[in-house]
């Protein structure tokens, strides 16, 4: 494992998001084909709803 954690962009937990949604992957799969830790996919999953809806709202896609 790497010791930097990835940070990412509203974009990139998007194509999480959907990634779970269309494939129900579990959170250790999703952490591992987007090379980020299992805590920070588990978070991204649990606060999907409130990433899409910044998504919907057309919020800033360079932020975090």
């Amino acid at each position: 494992m790497s010791g930097k954690r990835r940070l990412l962009t509203l974009k990139e937990k998007i194509d999480i998001v959907e990634t779970y949604n269309r494939e129900k992957l579990s959170v250790r799969d999703l952490s591992k084909r987007f090379n980020i830790g299992k805590t920070q996919a588990a978070g991204i999953v649990k606060s999907r709803s409130e990433l899409l809806s910044k998504w919907q709202s057309n919020v800033n896609t360079g932020q975090v």
